[in-house]
């Protein structure tokens, strides 16, 4: 349990220095981290943990290689730099596993940013400017979800048992320091959008004890979900106080388990498939 200890105690590290920066990780300035190898996006914690060195470290580049992989593209990772931690699960070999025993294990591995590399450049790989409007994309995703979405209520909430979204209106929300009127009801409803993914029909993530603890975890999964479709979307999202507190959300979290954080963000990014597959399936139907 070292290793996953100090593999957290790294991350909140830098959570701690994300929670002061003026940039935090969900604006899309940079790719999202993706090895430059295999050309696959990171997922889950290691998601998040780059994210938030490529913010707060102020990188350029969403691209990541070991250092094995630096050497093998032509690159040399530059003398003195240091690398980020991320995790993997490796199988353990069929004669070493024990009966009732763990099929994986956890394992770990450093990766250095692009911008720690010499000898590589990203011509053509580099994220293009958008040039759709973020705001009309994200609302045709929203509109492929088959949850009914309710307006007018005074508060945000997903309910379950009735398998609604109920919403204030739109014209209820207003511009803030940290993101317009429309930013802040797109963020909210896509958080109860993957509060949605809990249902019984879904991922089933509703069926154990409701507990004060299992509502904190609930809300951490829907939040770090709605965060990162606002990155993918391309809404600025808001940042300052209610990412601040967001990132307050995750020390609490793991307060007791410092692996619940790893748990989170796998059921964040199981969250984020679900709706995803649901534009899928609009785009096979509208064919």
């Amino acid at each position: 349990m070292k290793n996953r200890h100090d593999y957290i105690a790294e991350l909140l590290e830098m959570v701690d220095k994300a929670e002061g920066h003026c940039d935090l990780p969900w604006r899309q300035h940079t790719t999202r981290p993706t090895n430059l190898s295999s050309l696959n996006p990171y997922r889950g914690i290691n998601r998040i943990n780059l994210m938030i060195a490529q913010v707060v470290l102020e990188y350029t580049s969403g691209y990541w290689l070991t250092f094995k992989q630096a050497l093998s593209l032509d690159g040399c990772v530059r003398k003195g730099q240091k690398g980020r931690k991320i995790l993997y699960y490796s199988p353990v070999p069929e004669e070493k596993q024990k009966p009732d025993g763990p099929t994986f294990v956890i394992r770990y591995a450093s990766v250095f940013n692009l911008d720690q590399i010499d000898g590589i450049e990203l011509p053509d790989l580099e994220a293009k400017p958008q040039t759709i409007d973020p705001h009309e994309t994200a609302r045709a995703f929203c509109a492929n979800i088959p949850v009914p979405v309710i307006h007018g209520d005074n508060g945000a909430f997903y309910s379950p048992s009735r398998d609604e979204i109920h919403m204030p209106a739109e014209t209820d929300f207003h511009d803030t320091d940290s993101a317009t009127a429309s930013q802040h009801y797109l963020s909210v409803l896509l958080h109860e959008m993957a509060h949605s993914t809990g249902h019984k029909t879904r991922l089933d993530r509703f069926s154990g004890e409701r507990t004060k603890q299992s509502v904190a975890y609930e809300e951490l999964i829907a939040e770090a979900a709605a965060s990162l479709l606002c990155m993918e979307l391309g809404i600025e999202a808001t940042v300052s106080e209610d990412h601040a507190k967001y990132l307050a959300s995750w020390k609490s979290a793991i307060k007791d388990d410092p692996i619940v954080l790893v748990r989170a963000m796998s059921a964040a990014e199981k969250a984020i498939d679900v709706l995803k597959a649901y534009q899928e399936q609009s785009m096979e139907q509208a064919a």
